[in-house]
């Protein structure tokens, strides 16, 4: 309580306020001022020319070689990777082929928007012979197929 007394809600007036000097001068420092401030200015005016922060720099250079970096090494990977997928499709075996036709989504028309028909001579293919199988060879050519190959219905 008494501390409550103590800070009350009284007025505080200035001019009842003690006047203190509380930083002191150093002898003769405004006289000298302006020497110290003349003696750096011509200080810094020596050879000074801008140069651009280290980080600053990296920052910008960092992005750079890494692109070109990234660039030179697919270039590289790609021109050493010879593909022949004419080679590929050969490894896979016709059946296997034909059943992921079967069970992918593609269209007639969406997979002869691919093929190349200028590239096949299709006067010859029709000229060839076909053969009809009967039965029999069906059912020899179904039991050659692996066990784990799902076809359809309307197949069999």
């Amino acid at each position: 309580m008494k501390e409550e007394q103590k800070h009350s809600n009284k007025p505080i007036k200035l001019e009842e306020l003690p006047h203190k000097q509380i930083y002191e001068v150093p002898a003769g420092y405004f006289e000298e001022l302006p020497m110290r401030i003349q003696e750096r200015v011509t200080a810094g005016n020596r050879a000074s020319h801008w140069q651009p922060a280290r980080g600053f720099v990296w920052k910008l250079a960092l992005p750079v070689v890494a692109l070109l970096l990234m660039v030179a090494y697919f270039g590289i990977r790609l021109q050493r990777q010879d593909i022949d997928v004419a080679a590929m499709l050969d490894e896979v075996p016709t059946e296997v082929m034909i059943a992921y036709l079967e069970e992918s989504d593609l269209s007639t028309e969406e997979f002869l928007s691919v093929v190349d028909l200028e590239d096949l001579d299709l006067d010859a293919m029709l000229e060839q012979e076909t053969q009809l199988l009967d039965d029999s060879e069906v059912d020899a050519l179904l039991e050659d197929l692996p066990d784990d190959l799902v076809l359809e219905d309307e197949i069999l």
